[in-house]
């Protein structure tokens, strides 16, 4: 159970970066919502169903940084693919503070 007004006291307590889990099963107009309400420059840091799919919708939203757990690591990962995976994520990210969407 999800109980957002807890929010809304962390950055009272000093925090500048909130981390929001699940996002997937939360989504983005949970995540608009909820910065409304928080004070300004709060950051939001969506992790849980952030995937290469769907980081440029997270990015365009404005939240602060995203947590990619499992869409990243895993354990039968070679080094290779991971460094290849970290890259495509890093492109996405690039791409989107530049303003354009072709990749």
């Amino acid at each position: 159970m999800l109980y957002s007004d807890r929010l809304l006291f962390r950055p009272a307590a000093g925090a500048d970066l909130l981390k929001i889990f699940p996002a997937d099963s939360l989504g983005l107009p949970y995540l608009g919502a909820l910065k409304s309400v928080l004070p300004a420059g709060t950051g939001l840091v969506p992790t849980g169903g952030v995937d290469s799919g769907n980081l440029a919708d997270y990015l365009d939203a404005g939240i602060a940084g995203v947590g990619l757990g499992s869409a990243l690591f895993r354990s039968e990962r070679p080094r290779e693919a991971l460094e290849a995976a970290a890259r495509h994520f890093a492109s996405i990210a690039t791409v989107c503070q530049a303003g354009s969407h072709l990749y």
